[in-house]
């Protein structure tokens, strides 16, 4: 994947390389989509580009990684995310460093051990080999300064991007049944939540991920309607979307929220939490709850079922919001922040 160094010269005469994780079959592409977005969008001279060699799972893996990395022949290091690891200790050749950020949430799973390791491995030792990094939200950014001492003035917010080819979709499904999309099946996705808060109502609920065992007994114990889908595509995920009434994000802990955008893209209305950085990624085309009540979480979504008004208006506000978040304006900021290294 990586160019020839001849094309990667950027304007300053210093070559520019963006280094993504290796690309899994499926799951999830949301690191994939924003640089794909801003790779199309650039103007001038583009970065070069360069796939790790191996799946950061494992010792021996990361070490390969680090090594593959440390071989790159450029000015400006720029590791898109996932991989934070890769930055250590890589500007000691003199070149600058760039680490984009996607979500920290992470860290604090698993037991005091594992958490100590990944936070210094995935966050302390990278920092220290960065002179600039890069957040996908304010949220981020500021969980990034609560874990360390970073200094502020480096850490530069960039939105994450929906992949071009997310459209809306031509009709809304039919009333009955009314489908509603949970994606996610990690803690802070709130699926226990989002069972409660369907108990009774008669909705179908479609679930994207493998729920654990926990939660497959809950929600059998709970009545509801459901199926539950895995390794989706894109295009499977663009359908799932299309086919669903509304989404149900109300997380308790996101660095983005890329499924509030992909929603509003497609048509879909979207009820989500109310903490950051879910607010200020959906604008005023969500409706908001406490993740923690679930009457909270159904009274929300119940409006939205029942009011084809609001509906309508909440979907016509979530496709100009999408709007916000615009590949033209990234790589402006992406430029700026390499031009000042």
């Amino acid at each position: 994947m990586a160019g020839s160094n001849a094309e990667s010269i950027g304007e300053n005469g210093r070559r520019v390389m963006w280094v993504h994780r290796r690309p899994r079959a499926v799951g999830n592409f949301s690191m994939e989509a924003t640089f794909k977005r801003l790779h199309d969008a650039w103007s001038g001279t583009l970065p070069d580009q360069h796939r790790v060699c191996d799946f950061s799972k494992g010792v021996v893996p990361r070490w390969n990684i680090w090594k593959d990395v440390r071989a790159l022949d450029t000015d400006i290091l720029h590791i898109t995310g996932d991989i934070n690891f890769a930055c250590i200790a890589q500007n000691i050749r003199a070149r600058k460093v760039v680490l984009t950020i996607h979500d920290v949430g992470m860290l604090d799973e698993g037991p005091w051990v594992m958490r100590l390791l990944k936070t210094w491995f995935l966050l302390l030792w990278p920092a220290r080999s960065c002179d600039a990094i890069i957040a996908v939200s304010e949220a981020t950014k500021q969980d990034i300064l609560r874990r360390c001492s970073y200094p502020e003035h480096q850490i530069h917010v960039i939105p994450s991007l929906i992949p071009r080819n997310f459209k809306a979709r031509r009709v809304e499904p039919p009333n009955e049944p009314v489908r509603i999309l949970h994606i996610g099946t990690a803690a802070n996705k709130n699926l226990a939540g989002h069972i409660n808060a369907l108990k009774g109502t008669g909705y179908h609920l479609t679930i994207i991920g493998q729920p654990n065992a926990k939660d497959m007994m809950h929600l059998h114990a709970s009545g509801l309607t459901f199926d539950i889908r895995t390794g989706l595509t894109e295009e499977q995920m663009q359908a799932a979307y299309a086919e669903c009434t509304a989404l149900l994000f109300c997380s308790h802990l996101e660095g983005f929220g890329m499924p509030i955008l992909e929603a509003q893209t497609i048509g879909v209305p979207v009820i989500t939490s109310g903490l950051d950085p879910m607010p200020h990624v959906a604008g005023d085309g969500a409706l908001f709850c406490d993740p923690n009540r679930p009457e909270d979480i159904r009274s929300q979504l119940k409006k939205v079922i029942d009011d084809d008004a609001l509906r309508a208006t909440l979907i016509q506000r979530g496709k100009a919001n999408t709007q916000r978040f615009n590949p033209e304006q990234a790589v402006t900021t992406h430029k700026a922040v390499y031009s000042v290294l």
